[in-house]
């Protein structure tokens, strides 16, 4: 008799069981079912069932239609690493690896356990565990929705790109993919519904206005035809794998789908000393990424009787398997009962606070509190909110159920056992519930302190406490936390007395007693919270017994569905010049088509590559440590390092401030790369290279910020800032009739491109192939010269294009670029590097921070007479950028001031060295002026706005730098913009609104902006026109990294040679095509390369022209054709190089205005943006569809720079503490302005420029600085109610802890 058999369609391993056999006709043979896939079966034996426990030896699943069986599958390894090993399915993108960033995003369907019915939903690929497949599920990816290639593109694909929401396009898959998910669970969503589900997608580059204006087209549904079902097998003769041979016993753990209890159990014993994990969704990896090694992967999924949700006795019973989305569902269905409505409505709201959307899809309640019970870093709202709900665990080990409270559960050792379920009793008539969450950002962020308070009333109405009181906090300590002795006090009380309310308080304040870990909130903020929130719930049980000025306490911050308006104008007698049309590559983006080098096919050969790096600052490498067991992990193949380098190398990167390529003697900060491992994976690679490190003798403490560096006098020579001193400024002191002094700090920020650093390096018969993520195959090309000792006529640089870059992709770039070449010389194979989010974060450098103490002079009216001021810049530990004096000479912005003192100090620190981040000079130029500019109009009391009004330049002024404002209409711009927007009648309306809410306050502000536009570098076009049909392909010098470069020069070579842009391509950049270049940078790359293309179509045309006079009714084609035959050059190569201009330092000028309206929340420090109306100078643009994407962008980035974003060092080590998405918090969807009115001023041609343009990629970031001066002025206006002095300097980030605290909020202003 045969032991088992393998089902041939779905893989399950199968074992005789000796009742219900069926006889086969023709012998002796029996015939069954496989109880999986109900396949029939043809054994000599009887009807089998599945052996229990057996691994799961093989997957069968469909991605796209079509089939796949996989044997052996990995444990370990996700849908996301299987998906970027076949061909054609890159689409789908790896960024953050945490589920933060939603590149990933795939759409999952499969059969619902209960209802039996197929439902779809979004996943995040990069966590689910490939081996969770289960058979009949089915995978859609991008491009299993359409391309260009098959049946055209899908509506959601067409619509996002339609809608200018892809410039660099690295998330664009993800974010088709979640709206499709939304869209086949739900076909007539709201346009509630769209904006709510994009809380798991990440954009750097469009600000998002584009993308949530494409989405919401499908509100109110789309047609069946268009969202086809694609989860049916398309294809009959599909490419399935089927290999039934006897499996080797693999070197990986086991993948075990029991189905039964008591087969867990027995697992979960038989592993107990080998290890053993339970699985559901596999969510938590993606915060706890060092897994402790198992044996064995138990997958619950099997388990159908923990997918039930029950009521019972006026009880909601949860299963374990539940998910949180699921959870979300059952609570909202269950509100409709007048009983549970507040309790189940407030639960389900704030569960869709955790994480993201894919991420809970799949995550589970039960993995969330498993998590919290084994981590005691992790801040689990669930588990604070189900404790203020009065839930209970079912905990089963074996045969015995044991019940817990959510309090005793963090008690219970959970070896060898299961949650089974959660109960949560239905809500009392008289009973009193609310939960609070406040965060660094609105969306899919861990909070800074979460709440859950519940108490049961005498009776319905009633202000006196009766019992059942629970007052919990998360993010206080470790795990939630109970104020018995505040609950004890509270009952039998009336909370209608302000004795009751004032005693409470006394009590939670000696009760709440915050931890302090190094990247959380301050423990000052998290306690004033945690009474803030305590006083919230107080407030909101009370309701309209309260004073009405105390009401508005109670009410969270209300953000509607957002909406952008966008007005400009077109000249249509040179279209497609001046038209408003997509990024050519858009679609093939949203498709994933779009190639990066991380999607380039794996070569033969080919190894991965991963860095390990420093964990100490500011030490001596004495030794490294591990080597030798990084080298024996599994599928380590080498690891490079400074010994690897050739003789006529060198391990100085040029042209990088003496930076190496490998830490040899000296951890200058931690981070800093030590080698490179080489395996045959990444994740092989990434996981070896987190083993090595080395030991330390340490130098000291290390400088980690910027006010140390300005504190220890770690300064760079002196000689590098001369200080910068125009007219009189001692005199003009003496003489001011106001002085004010003070001092204001930017922070640093991190560029988050979705695209991490990643190069491909192939050897060649000439040298090498670098195929590099960077924006400037000059200086990518001599860093590896540099390195390897080739010369570089032997190297060829190629970039197709970058997943953003907003001024990194270049020093980084390089550094990754030469490790991955001296790896494929070494090795004498291909050798990819594709750099994982945290080892970048914490490699690579950042937004140079910005300090200026200053003092200033004025008269009566406001006007500015002189500024001196120290302005400090932290340069990191080497000096690869200098930007303290473009920022001294900057800090005028729109301001015509006539006498300036300014020293200018570049800081040294033990961070990795600066980078260029967009608008390095402007921004923290404007931030610092614009923050004096406020101290002046508080210490007159006057509007900040009749300030800036009176400091405005006026034309043919010179600017601080030199430059003589031929053109400047800034006064112009201020006035129309303050009309548009209705700013007297808002101002009035703000203040009343202020009068009448002592807990709610909101604040206008208007900020000008004047931005000079500098021409550098070299800029090469080619351009050939193909006499076989007379299309058209282009190569320029620049790299399309989503500022629409290439369908800018593509628009502009349509105008020139008067054809349609159908006939035109662009070809990637590269070394060869583009030699001697510049990086892409300032703004002016791309018109620089349209000067070029300008040039080269003009002598294309000088040579057409006579062909074509002589054949006037021709059409192009013909033409063309006819100049081949005459043996005509149709190509032609420009070469610019442009000339200073005689007005001084830049060539031309960009001019815009801003007003912003916030609100702010003063007992939590939570704030939105209510509107934002900006008018920008952007001359006649070349494409104003793409340019006001560029604004929205950069607008958005600004926010990120000024409210959310903070870096944070560990102050012994310098190791980087927030270097992922669970910590650094870029803006969301829901952080952007909920009313977002752009305008590009009209009839406006620059003369200066290139045909009538103005750029656009930085400027606007400089305007997102009008949302930081209103919330100042927010703060200000919360001060003065409590009479404290309302002249406050804030610091960026304004993040809630800074707004709050800025408020001066103490216990003795909680009244009724």
């Amino acid at each position: 008799m045969e032991s088992h058999v393998v089902c041939n369609r779905c893989g399950t391993r199968l074992a005789p069981r000796k009742s219900d056999a069926v006889e086969w006709p023709a012998g002796n043979s029996y015939v069954g079912s496989c109880t999986e896939c109900g396949q029939r079966l043809k054994f000599r034996t009887q009807l089998l069932t599945p052996a229990r426990p057996r691994p799961v030896f093989q997957l069968q699943f469909s991605v796209n239609g079509i089939e796949y069986l996989l044997p052996d599958p990995d444990p370990q390894m996700s849908v996301l690493d299987w998906l970027e090993l076949q061909d054609g399915l890159r689409g789908s993108k790896r960024m953050c690896q945490e589920g933060g960033c939603g590149a990933c995003t795939v759409a999952l369907s499969r059969k619902d356990a209960l209802s039996a019915e197929i439902v779809t939903r979004g996943i995040t690929s990069c966590l689910y565990p490939l081996s969770s497949l289960q058979y009949g599920d089915c995978i859609t990816t991008t491009e299993g929705l359409g391309s260009s290639r098959s049946k055209g593109f899908h509506p959601i694909q067409a619509k996002l790109a339609g809608h200018n929401g892809s410039q660099c396009g690295f998330c664009s898959p993800g974010m088709v993919m979640n709206m499709y998910s939304l869209l086949k669970e739900n076909p007539s969503p709201t346009s509630q519904d769209i904006e709510d589900c994009f809380d798991g997608n990440l954009c750097r580059c469009t600000g998002y206005r584009g993308i949530l204006d494409g989405m919401q087209t499908f509100s109110g549904g789309i047609s069946p035809t268009d969202l086809e079902d694609i989860s049916r097998v398309q294809c009959s003769s599909c490419p399935v794998t089927r290999d039934l041979c006897p499996r080797v016993v693999s070197v990986h753990p086991h993948w075990y789908l029991p189905t039964t209890l008591s087969d867990v159990f027995l697992l979960l014993e038989k592993y107990k000393a080998a290890g053993v994990a339970v699985v559901a969704g596999g969510t938590g990896r993606g915060v706890f990424k060092d897994q402790p090694s198992v044996q064995a992967y138990v997958d619950i999924k099997g388990l159908h009787d923990l997918y039930s949700v029950k009521v019972h006795n006026n009880v909601l019973t949860f299963g374990s398997a539940v998910t949180l989305s699921g959870m979300v569902s059952a609570l909202e269905k269950h509100q409709q009962s007048g009983l549970t409505a507040q309790k189940f409505n407030k639960l389900a709201s704030h569960i869709r606070k955790v994480a993201s959307g894919p991420v809970r899809n799949v995550g589970t309640w039960a993995g969330n509190l498993m998590l919290t019970h084994d981590h005691d870093n992790f801040p689990s709202d669930l588990h604070t909110i189900l404790t203020a709900a009065g839930a209970s665990l079912t905990v089963v080990r074996g045969s015995v159920k044991t019940s817990y409270t959510m309090d005793k559960f963090l008690e219970v050792g959970m070896d060898g056992k299961l949650i089974t379920s959660l109960t949560i009793p239905f809500e009392d008539s008289t009973e009193q519930f609310l939960t609070y969450k406040v965060m660094p950002r609105h969306q899919n962020a861990h909070a800074y302190v979460n709440a859950g308070f519940s108490m049961k009333m005498k009776k319905k109405g009633s202000t006196v406490v009766d019992s059942a009181v629970v007052v919990a906090y998360g993010g206080i300590g470790t795990h939630t936390i109970r104020a018995t002795r505040t609950e004890t006090f509270l009952k039998g009380k009336d909370m209608a007395d302000q004795v009751t309310l004032k005693g409470s308080l006394d009590l939670l304040s000696a009760e709440v007693t915050p931890d302090a870990p190094p990247a959380a909130a301050s423990a000052a903020y998290r306690k004033s919270l945690a009474l803030a929130l305590f006083y919230k719930f107080y407030l909101s049980v009370l309701g309209d017994r309260v004073s009405k000025q105390l009401q508005s306490a109670a009410a969270e911050l209300m953000r509607p569905v957002s909406r952008g308006h966008e007005s400009y104008d077109t000249d249509s007698s040179k279209y497609p010049l001046t038209q408003p049309i997509p990024k050519l590559a858009a679609k093939l983006q949203a498709s994933g088509e779009a190639e990066y080098v991380g999607d380039i096919p794996p070569q033969r050969g080919e190894l991965r590559g991963a860095f390990a790096i420093t964990s100490q600052g500011n030490a001596a490498i004495k030794s490294l440590t591990d080597v030798k067991k990084a080298l024996s992990m599994p599928g380590v193949v080498q690891i490079i390092s400074s010994s690897n380098i050739p003789a006529n190398g060198s391990n100085i990167l040029v042209d990088m401030a003496q930076q190496p390529l490998f830490a040899e003697k000296e951890s200058e900060y931690a981070g800093q790369p030590l080698l490179l491992v080489l395996a045959d994976t990444q994740a092989h690679a990434d996981a070896a290279a987190r083993v090595v490190d080395a030991t330390y003798e340490s130098h000291g403490k290390p400088i980690v910020t910027l006010q140390e560096a300005v504190k220890a006098y770690s300064f760079f020579p002196s000689g590098e800032s001369t200080p910068i001193k125009i007219g009189n400024p001692d005199e003009a002191l003496k003489k001011s009739v106001h002085h004010v002094s003070g001092q204001v700090s930017g922070g640093p920020q991190y560029h988050f491109t979705m695209e991490t650093e990643c190069c491909l390096a192939v050897p060649t018969e000439e040298g090498l192939t670098i195929y590099s993520s960077c924006r400037g195959a000059k200086a990518c090309q001599a860093v590896v010269a540099g390195v390897t000792g080739l010369s570089t006529n032997r190297i060829l640089v190629e970039t197709r294009r970058c997943g953003g870059a907003f001024g990194s992709k270049s020093k980084g770039a390089s550094h990754v670029a030469a490790a991955t070449a001296l790896s494929a010389l070494a090795m004498k194979r291909p050798v990819r590097v594709v750099v994982d989010l945290e080892s970048q974060m914490q490699m690579f450098g950042v937004r140079t921070p910005v300090m200026a103490k200053y003092e200033v002079g004025f008269d009566d009216s406001g006007k500015i007479e002189v500024i001196v001021a120290d302005v400090y810049c932290g340069y990191g530990w080497a000096a690869a950028i200098r930007p303290v004096r473009g920022i001294g000479a900057n800090l005028d912005n729109a301001y015509s001031i006539s006498n300036w003192h300014l020293k200018l100090t570049g800081c040294k620190m033990n961070t990795p060295a600066s980078e260029n981040c967009r608008s390095p000079v402007q921004f923290p130029a404007v931030y610092l002026i614009e923050s004096i500019i406020d101290h002046v109009a508080s210490a007159l009391h006057k509007s900040p706005e009749e300030v800036r009004f009176a400091n405005l330049y006026q034309r043919n002024q010179i600017s601080l730098a030199g430059q003589k404002l031929l053109y400047c209409n800034i006064s112009k711009l201020w006035q129309t913009l303050l009309k548009s927007c209705n700013f007297e009648q808002r101002e009035k309306e703000v203040l009343s609104y202020n009068v009448a809410n002592r807990w709610k306050k909101r604040s206008l502000a208007v900020v000008p902006l004047r931005y000079g536009l500098k021409w550098h570098s070299h800029r090469t076009v080619l351009v050939v026109i193909y006499a076989e049909d007379g299309t058209v392909a282009i190569t320029h010098g620049g790299v399309e990294f989503g500022q629409g470069a290439n369908t800018k020069v593509a628009q502009v070579a349509a105008y020139e040679l008067g054809i349609g842009l159908d006939m035109i391509s662009v070809r990637p950049s590269n070394s060869f095509t583009s030699p001697n270049g510049g990086l892409d940078g300032g703004s002016t790359t791309t018109e620089l390369n349209c000067v070029a293309c300008v040039i080269a179509c003009k002598a294309l045309n000088s040579r057409i022209e006579p062909i074509r006079a002589h054949l006037p009714k021709a059409t192009w084609k013909e033409v063309i054709s006819v100049c081949g035959k005459k043996g005509i050059d149709l190509s032609a190569k420009s070469w610019v190089d442009m000339p200073k201009s005689p007005n001084g330092p830049e060539q031309y000028e960009a001019y815009g205005v801003t007003c912003s309206e916030v609100e702010i929340d003063v007992l939590t420090g939570e704030m939105q943006i209510d509107r934002v109306d900006l008018l920008y100078d952007c001359g006649e643009s070349m494409n104003p569809m793409i340019d006001v994407g560029q604004v929205q962008g950069a607008f958005v980035m600004g926010l990120g720079y000024l409210l959310t974003e903070r870096l944070i060092r560990d102050s012994d080590s310098g190791q980087l503490l927030t270097k992922n998405t669970w910590e650094y918090k870029p803006p969301s969807s829901k952080d952007i302005p909920i009313d977002f009115r752009i305008s590009l001023e009209k009839n406006i041609p620059n003369p200066l420029g290139v045909l009538g343009a103005k750029a656009v990629g930085e400027p606007p970031i400089c305007m997102s600085l009008s949302v930081f001066l209103a919330v100042r002025r927010a703060i200000e206006c919360a001060r003065s109610q409590f009479k404290h002095n309302s002249v406050v300097t804030i610091d960026a980030p304004a993040t809630p802890e800074v707004i709050q605290q800025g408020c001066a909020v103490d216990l003795s202003h909680f009244t009724l």
